[in-house]
C-alpha cells in the first residue's frame, strides 16, 4: 500500500507529495493546499444563486491523504483533488474537465462524470465506500441519498474501484465532424464522443481506444514520424492539440467575452479545425482540458436516446441556439449501478458569459427543458447554476427522487449547499469549517 500525505506543495495549484526535506521545508513556506488556488474563489460568480459569492470568499482547501491499496483500491481520506490522485497513483485517472476541483465536492453533485480518453463514465459507478460525518458506507442503493448536496453531512473520504486509474488502453483517436445546425446527420452524430453546438454549426467528435506507438511497425521511419516524446501522436497531431491548448487557455477577462457576440462559439470550430489524430493516454489523459475563462452554465442531463430523438424533432435546428450561448455534450455510458443513470446519458453543458446567465435560464426553461422532458427524463448537476422555482429544477428533484433520493429535507447537520432542502428554492448555506479558510 502507498500513503501519499498531502501537504502545502505549491501556492497556485494543490499537488499531492511524499515525506522528504525538500517538501517539509516547502510546506513551511506554503502553508496552505487550495483545490482551485489561492485567492480563486470555490465557485464562479452566479454560479448557484445571483449575488454569489459575496464581499468575502473562503478558499477551498484539498489537504487529506489518499491511500493506493495492493488491490489498486484508492482510498481518500479528507478533501482532495482530482490532481493530488494522478500524483499519488503515478498514471493517468478518470477526472473531469477541470482536475483541480475536489473529488469531494464533485460528489455532492448528483451526476458528476469524469473521463479518461475515450470513455466517459460516472464517478458513483466507481465509488466502494464512502465517509459521511465519520460513517463509512458501502456503495449501494441509498447513496444518491446520502451524498446528494451534502444534505446528510460532509463527504469526508471515499474508496474508489482499482479500475478508476486503468493500465489501459495507451492510447485513443479523435476524428471529428462539422455540420450546420439544419443539416446533421443524425445516424452519424448518434455515434459521438464530445459536441459542440453553436448558433452557426455542430461539431461532434468521435473517440475511440487507440495504440499510439503502432505507427511505429514502419521502422525507424514511423519512430522518427511519431516520436517517444510526443507520446505516439504525430509531429501535426501533436502541434494541433497544443495549439487549441494554447488559444484556449489564453486568460481573457471575462469583461471581453461577454462584449464579443458569439465568442464562445468558436471552440467546437477550433476543436474540428485543429484536434484530430492519435494521442498517447499519459500526455494526453483528457480529450478536453476546460479553459479558465468564467462562464455561467447550466448542465442538464437526460437519456442519450432522449437527445436523439429530440433532434430528430428540431433541438438545436428549429430554432437555432442564441448566438452568445454555447453547448457542449458529453455521452457518459453507466458502468455499474450506483448512478441514477443506468443507460447512455447525455451531460448538455449549457454555456453564457458572465453577465448573461438570463440567456441560458431563458433557453434552458423555454427551450432545452420542454424538448426534452415531453420525451424522457430530466435531470441537472448540483454544481453548476440552479434556476430558483425553474420547471428543468423540479424535474430535476423529481429524477433524484426517483433514483432513491428524498426530498423536502430539513438538514440536521448544517446547510452546506444551496440544495441542502432539496426543493425548487435553493437556500443559504454555509463552508465546513474544516475544508475552507
Amino acid at each position: 500500500m502507498r500513503t501519499v500525505l498531502l501537504v502545502a506543495c505549491g501556492a497556485a495549484l494543490a499537488s499531492g507529495c511524499e515525506f522528504d526535506l525538500w517538501e517539509l521545508l516547502h510546506s513551511f513556506f506554503n502553508p496552505m493546499v487550495a483545490c482551485r488556488g489561492i485567492g480563486a474563489p470555490p465557485h464562479q460568480s452566479g454560479l448557484w444563486h445571483e449575488g454569489f459569492p459575496g464581499l468575502r470568499t473562503p478558499t477551498a482547501l484539498c489537504e487529506g491523504t489518499i491511500d493506493v491499496q495492493v488491490d489498486g483500491t484508492i482510498c481518500v481520506t479528507g478533501r482532495v483533488t482530482y490532481e493530488q490522485i494522478v500524483m499519488a497513483t503515478g498514471r493517468p485517472t478518470f477526472s473531469p474537465a477541470a482536475p483541480t476541483i475536489s473529488i469531494n465536492g464533485h460528489m455532492v453533485t448528483g451526476s458528476a462524470n469524469v473521463v479518461l480518453g475515450p470513455e466517459a463514465r460516472f464517478l458513483y459507478d466507481f465509488v466502494k465506500s464512502y465517509t459521511v460525518d465519520g460513517v463509512v458506507y458501502s456503495a449501494g442503493p441509498t447513496m444518491l441519498d446520502n451524498l446528494l448536496a451534502a444534505s446528510r453531512g460532509t463527504i469526508d473520504g471515499v474508496c474508489l474501484d482499482g479500475s478508476f486509474a486503468p493500465y489501459g488502453p495507451p492510447g485513443y483517436k479523435i476524428a471529428s465532424t462539422r455540420w450546420g445546425p439544419g443539416n446533421i446527420n443524425i445516424g452519424e452524430f448518434t455515434n459521438a464522443n464530445l459536441v459542440f453546438v453553436s448558433s452557426h454549426s455542430v461539431v461532434a467528435e468521435f473517440h475511440t481506444a487507440a495504440d499510439p506507438w503502432a505507427g511505429w511497425n514502419d521502422g525507424f521511419f514511423g519512430m522518427l514520424l511519431r516520436p517517444p516524446l510526443l507520446g505516439g501522436s504525430s509531429w501535426s497531431e501533436a502541434v494541433g492539440m497544443w495549439l487549441f491548448n494554447t488559444i484556449a487557455n489564453i486568460p481573457v477577462p471575462s469583461v471581453i467575452t461577454s462584449a464579443i457576440p458569439g465568442f464562445l462559439g468558436i471552440t467546437g470550430v477550433l476543436r474540428g479545425l485543429l484536434v484530430g489524430g492519435t494521442f498517447g493516454l499519459k500526455e494526453y489523459p483528457l480529450p478536453l482540458v476546460a479553459p479558465p475563462a468564467a462562464v455561467e452554465n447550466i448542465q442538464v442531463d437526460t437519456e442519450w436516446s432522449t437527445l436523439i430523438t429530440a433532434m430528430n424533432a428540431g433541438l438545436f435546428s428549429s430554432p437555432t441556439i442564441p448566438f452568445n450561448l454555447g453547448i457542449v455534450i458529453k455521452k457518459i455510458q453507466p458502468g455499474g449501478n450506483n448512478s441514477c443513470w443506468t443507460v447512455p446519458a447525455a451531460a448538455i453543458d449549457v454555456q453564457a458569459p458572465i453577465g448573461k446567465s438570463d440567456l441560458v435560464d431563458q433557453y434552458v426553461e423555454g427551450v432545452l427543458h420542454p424538448a426534452l422532458s415531453a420525451i424522457g427524463s430530466v435531470g441537472l448537476h448540483f454544481g453548476k447554476r440552479l434556476p430558483a422555482g425553474s420547471n428543468v429544477l423540479q424535474s430535476a428533484l423529481d429524477k433524484y427522487a426517483g433514483c432513491g433520493a428524498a426530498v423536502d429535507l430539513e438538514p440536521a447537520n448544517g446547510c452546506y449547499h444551496p440544495m441542502c432542502t432539496r426543493t425548487a428554492t435553493p437556500t443559504a448555506f454555509e463552508y465546513p469549517a474544516q475544508y475552507f479558510s
